[in-house]
């Protein structure tokens, strides 16, 4: 499965930064849907009861993932200006870091609790949905930075 995930998640960030060089769609438009997408991977995940539908799920996982990862940078210049890149990638590594610290204890704790990962699944799935419904939402936010990405 990790290979899967591994191929996956180095094919999203290809295809990502192609589309994101390419294409002037807004980028935060494109990690909302990959936000969403990345919630029912984990609903997916959470139904999946045989092998090859896990591994599509995890496959599909590590797509819109590498996508989201790539497009993170470009996201934060889109909403907070290009002076503000280097302390808003901050603040979100450190929550991405908090995650991978407190994370695993916590799917291990609702194991423990529940007897299963399905609750584990669902509450990340939950998160990853909340992430894209409030991605989209800053589509709408007026933008006082439009003229920082074409410094770039």
């Amino acid at each position: 499965i990790i290979a899967f995930y591994g191929l996956s998640s180095v094919m999203g960030r290809l295809i990502s930064g192609i589309a994101a060089n390419y294409l002037k769609n807004s980028a935060v438009l494109v990690t909302s849907i990959c936000l969403l997408l990345l919630g029912g991977c984990c609903v997916g995940m959470a139904f999946s009861n045989l092998y090859w539908q896990f591994v599509l799920c995890a496959f599909l996982y590590g797509l819109f993932l590498g996508s989201t990862s790539v497009l993170l940078p470009i996201c934060l210049i889109d909403m907070f200006g290009l002076e503000s890149l280097k302390v808003s990638y901050g603040i979100v590594m450190f929550f991405c870091a908090s995650t991978t610290v407190f994370g695993p204890p916590m799917v291990g704790w609702f194991k423990v609790l529940w007897g299963t990962y399905y609750f584990a699944f669902i509450i990340t799935a939950g998160l990853y949905f909340v992430g894209g419904i409030l991605a989209f939402t800053a589509l709408f936010v007026p933008n006082r930075n439009v003229n920082t990405t074409e410094k770039l």
